[in-house]
């Protein structure tokens, strides 16, 4: 199993837009975001361990010949978790090269600790938009957001961005001279070349999200 790519960002941000583009790459599969936060699936695995350990400490003290209770090894435990989110999430892939999910919202910090403890080298994508447009876009879809709390999000994955090291995108600012450019050396950054799925995909450059229009 490779380490995974992840595509985060503020929601409108272009996450589900980048999704789809490395998706038409024959050796990527990004799959969508996962419907449990990945907070909650940390802690999923924080109670795996800790019954674990509990369960190991028992044993030795009733020191049965045959074990009480389940116990097994916080490595073992974080790798057969690794390789179960694998599974879900990306089933019918196994042969293309690289894989990973769509989670806006991994940048933040109590969101990317699963990522971190179990792929501490997973490759970061983080996209961006101006933080107004993802205001008015995020009204339309029903989210109770301030502008003050999209330009606070906006710049802790800024921050997030930097510190990582991650690429950023700001696919909203791309023109179509620039399009393929931009896809290109994303692709490159990601250790692929441009295919000619990728090309049409650019050369069509579709809206993945219809905008909705309610007041903000």
């Amino acid at each position: 199993m490779s380490d995974p790519i992840i595509v985060t960002g503020i929601g409108r941000s272009g996450t589900t837009f980048t999704q789809h583009l490395l998706c038409r790459h024959p050796h990527i599969w990004i799959s969508g975001q996962p419907v449990i936060a990945l907070s909650t699936l940390n802690g999923w695995l924080d109670q795996l361990v800790s019954s674990a350990a509990s369960g190991a400490e028992q044993n030795e003290r009733l020191n049965y010949y045959v074990p009480h209770f389940v116990s097994q090894d916080p490595i073992e435990i974080a790798a057969d978790f690794a390789d179960l989110l694998y599974h879900r999430w990306a089933p019918q892939w196994y042969y293309r090269r690289r894989w990973g999910i769509k989670s806006p919202w991994a940048f933040l910090p109590a969101e990317c600790k699963l990522i971190d403890r179990l792929w501490p080298n997973a490759e970061w994508i983080v996209c961006f938009r101006d933080p107004q447009r993802v205001y008015e876009s995020l009204c339309g879809t029903g989210h109770s957001f301030t502008r003050e709390q999209v330009q606070a999000m906006h710049e802790t994955a800024k921050a997030f961005a930097e510190e990582r090291g991650a690429l950023t995108l700001f696919v909203d600012e791309w023109d179509a001279e620039s399009r393929p450019v931009h896809v290109a050396n994303l692709l490159r950054s990601l250790g692929e070349e441009m295919t000619p799925e990728v090309a049409a995909f650019v050369e069509r450059w579709p809206r993945i999200h219809a905008r909705e229009t309610l007041p903000c």
